[in-house]
């Protein structure tokens, strides 16, 4: 909510350069977060 009302003031490389920096690190914690696949709910949630 704090960064969407300043992409229309960045030119487009500027926009899409840091949308891809968000998902890159979406996928490092993807990748290497919590395994939690094969466990239940139960067991997750403290």
């Amino acid at each position: 909510m704090a960064i969407a009302p300043l992409i229309p003031h960045l030119s487009v490389l500027t926009a899409f350069l840091l949308i891809g920096s968000f998902l890159l690190v979406a996928a490092i914690i993807a990748q290497f977060g919590v395994n939690t696949r094969t466990k239940l709910l139960d067991d997750i949630s403290p």
